[in-house]
Formats: structure tokens, sequence, C-alpha cells
């Protein structure tokens, strides 16, 4: 049996098995994560895990305006446009990224310094975040190149020396430390300088191979993509993270901490949300750059109902998952996890969608739909938060990812009309049969959560959609893509 499946995997294209070690890598950065949540909500109270969630948040925030995000659409765009010399881009964009990191940096820690309380944490935990953002990008940048380069090997080995650095520092530090004030700094210092040391690692590597560090050039054209993305950025991270800390604000951190962890759980299904999305960027620009249509309207909605498959079954399990990742106090937070998880569903269907719209470099568009998204988002958790509870933010999250995905939906025809024409936009997008696959999943997550008081129908449930998933297990390969 082991000798059959060796060679079926060696017979898999490199895109098929480049999107296998890819949900391997995530399940390993978000799942050394995720294992070490049980440790840490024991180890700390709740009110000093709310501390680290704020500071989380804060983190994605600051991201935008330090990082310009180049790790994601500007980097893609340039492995495409400057192929023949990657190593200096890849170089340039450490270096534009140290330099920019370092200016917002200094700036919001002097604002910090005389207007105390401006980011609601203190002033060594704000110098951490720069850190933190520091070696985040770092490592973001590096990844993102092996990923387009299909180089899994490396990208495995990497993101596990990064995921069990940052939680070995994290989980010591936090255990040896007796008073309970001090675990949430310790915390946050420990995953920021131990990121640091790896991410030291990934610049001396990178720019050793690169004859020119810093090209000008690719400066440019990183500015030129990214900053008229920073509303899109930035609202992406509101929509993502202002939850947390108006949660926070309004009701208290234990709260927020209750929250955060069951939102965390609800994302668990990004782990294969973002495999998904990094293994078929590369292939989708490829395909575009090539004018080949063919099979990308199938792979993309084949794509969203694997995910929506996997999806259910993780807010089927939910209740269980909590039970072990948090103390029982934590419980009542369950309800956030069947909107949580179909937020991931839903944001996947803009990713793939918006890629197009990367492509073609339209980013307009973008911006203007996660505005639109992250003001509703706002405006709804102001509104229903006090009334409701912390489980309006998650309703109010998935409401607004929906109106996302939509949006994106309506701007990637129009864009994808534009530059190639009615007919192949028919080859490249069928919107009709994704929006079925996510009506279903919709409906498939709220009976998920009715069902939550009766777990022997879920575990039926569960194994019904594990063994049907094995009987098509050869359709669903066909319509992932050979």
């Amino acid at each position: 049996m082991i000798k059959q499946l060796a060679e079926k995997y060696e017979k898999m294209p490199v895109t098929a098995r480049a999107a296998l070690w890819f949900v391997v890598c995530n399940c390993i950065s978000s799942g050394i994560s995720f294992l070490s949540m049980p440790l840490f909500t024991r180890l700390m109270s709740s009110d000093q895990y709310g501390v680290v969630t704020v500071y989380n948040s804060w983190v994605q925030m600051f991201s935008v305006f330090s990082t310009l995000n180049l790790s994601a659409g500007a980097f893609n765009n340039g492995m495409v446009k400057f192929s023949d010399d990657r190593n200096c881009y890849s170089s340039s964009m450490q270096g534009l990224f140290a330099i920019v990191n370092l200016v917002v940096g200094l700036v919001v820690v002097s604002f910090c310094a005389f207007v105390p309380g401006a980011v609601d944490l203190p002033l060594p935990l704000v110098v951490c975040i720069f850190v933190q953002i520091f070696a985040n990008q770092i490592f973001a940048l590096w990844s993102a190149r092996q990923r387009y380069e299909y180089r899994y090997r490396s990208l495995l080995a990497m993101t596990f020396v990064f995921a069990v650095a940052v939680t070995f520092f994290s989980v010591l530090a936090v255990a040896v430390v007796p008073d309970d004030s001090m675990k949430a700094p310790v915390k946050v210092a420990s995953s920021a300088f131990g990121g640091l040391l790896v991410a030291l690692v990934l610049v001396i590597v990178t720019q050793r191979k690169a004859p020119q560090p810093f090209v000008g050039r690719y400066w440019k054209f990183a500015f030129n993509f990214s900053v008229p993305l920073i509303p899109h950025y930035l609202s992406l991270i509101v929509l993502g993270q202002i939850d947390r800390i108006m949660i926070a604000s309004m009701i208290g951190e234990s709260v927020a901490a209750h929250y955060a962890v069951a939102y965390t759980i609800g994302m668990a299904l990004s782990i294969i949300s973002s495999a998904l999305n990094s293994s078929i960027v590369p292939w989708q620009f490829e395909k575009m750059k090539r004018r080949d249509f063919e099979e990308l309207s199938q792979r993309a909605t084949a794509m969203v109902a694997l995910l929506s498959a996997v999806g259910v079954a993780v807010a089927l399990v939910s209740p269980e998952v909590l039970y072990v990742a948090a103390p029982p106090e934590y419980q009542e937070a369950v309800i956030v996890m069947p909107p949580v998880v179909m937020s991931v569903v839903f944001t996947f269907i803009y990713n793939v969608l918006s890629n197009y719209e990367f492509y073609f470099m339209e980013n307009k568009f973008i911006s203007i739909a996660s505005m639109i998204a992250a003001g509703v988002n706002v405006v709804l958790n102001t509104l229903f938060i006090p009334m409701l509870g912390f489980a309006a933010a998650a309703y109010s999250t998935v409401i607004c990812y929906a109106l996302l995905a939509l949006a994106h939906t309506i701007f990637s025809l129009k864009v994808c009309r534009k530059h190639v024409g009615v007919e192949s936009t028919r080859a490249m997008l069928n919107p009709r049969e994704i929006w079925k696959v996510a009506a279903i999943a919709a409906v498939s997550m709220f009976a998920c959560y009715l069902l939550y008081p009766f777990a022997a129908i879920r575990y039926v449930l569960m194994t019904g959609v594990c063994l049907l998933a094995v009987y098509k297990r050869r359709v669903i390969r066909e319509r992932l893509g050979k």
C-alpha cells in the first residue's frame, strides 16, 4: 500500500504536490499555535490572555502600514514581471519593508510615549509590536517565493523551525514567570524576539544570493502597486480584528479572551483556505499569462466545495475542540464558531475572485469592496455588541465577508470582461456555481449550531461526510485538477 501511495505521489503534478505540502506547512504553523492554546489559556488568567488578544489585533492593524502587504499582491506580480531577476527583487522587498517598518515603528512609539493610552498597551509592548511585524513579514516574504516556485521542502523545514522557535520561547517564558500580571508581557516579548532570531537568518540567506541588494525600480513598482491598496488591506484588518478590540473596550478583556479562543478554533479552517489560495495563485497567474483559460472556473468551484465540506466538519466538532482547548468558562463562546467558519469560506471566495483583479492590476475595485465591508462591520459591531454581547461580532463579521465576496463577484466579472472579453470570462468564472455551493454551506453551518446539544447526531453526520469523501475521492481529484 505504501508503495502504491508513493507511486501515486510521484505521478502527481508539481502544483498538486505543492498544494499538499502547503497544507502541511499551514497545519504546522497554525497547528503548533493551536496546540499551544490550551497551555496558554490555563497558564494565564483570562484578563492576561485578553491583553495578548488585543496585542495581536494591534499587530495586524499596524502591519498594514509597516509592511505595505508586500508579500501578497506586489510580490506575486513581481515574480512574474521580473522572473529573470528574482533574487534582486526578493532582497529589494526585504530592504523596502525594513525601512518602512522602522519609520512607522518610530512614529508610533514616539506618539505613544507622548500620548499614553493611545494604543491601550504599555510602551514596551508597543515596541514589541514592530519587532513581531519584522519577524512575521520577513518570514512571509521568504515563504511567498518558496510557494511561488513550488519549493515546498525548504518551506516545510523553515516553517517548522519558525513555529517551534516562537512557541517554545513563549511557553517556557510564561511557565516560569510567577507573577500573573507579567505573563502577557512576557509571552509577547518572547514570541517577538524568538521570531526575530529566525527572521535574521532568512535576511542573511536572501541578501547573500542577490548581486544587487536594493534596486530602485523594484521599490517604485512595489510602491505603485501597494500604496493604493493600503485602504484595502487596512479594511481587511479592521474586518478581521476590530471585533476583539471593540469587545475588550465595550465589555472587557476577559470576554474578549473568550471570544478570541473560540474565534481561533473556528478559524482553523483558514489553514486549508490559505494553502489552497497559495497554491492556486501561481497556477492562475500562469494560466492567464498564457491566455489558457480552461479549467480556471472548474477548479475554483471545486476548491470552494472542498473547503465548505471541511468547514462543516470543523463546525460539527467545535464544542469538543473548545472543551479541550480552554477551561470550562470559555465554553459559552461556542456560539461564534459556525459564523466564523462560514466567514473563512466567504474569504476564500473573495480571494479566488480578487486574484483576477490583482493580476490585471485593477486595484481600485479591490479597495472599494473592502472599505465598504469594513465600514459596515464597524457600524454593526457598534450597534449590536452592547445589545447582544460578543456573539453579535461573529455574525456581523460573516455578513460583511459575504458582502465582500459578493462585491468581488461583480468586480471580477467586470475586470475580466474588460481585459479578455465575454467569451473568455465565461471560461474563467462561473460565479453562479460558486454561490450555489456557498448557499449550501451557509445552511449547513446553521444546522451545525442547532445540533450542538445532540452529540450523537453530529458524530453520525461527521462519519457520513468522511465516508462520502472517501467514496467520491476520484471525482474530487479530477475536479481539483490532475
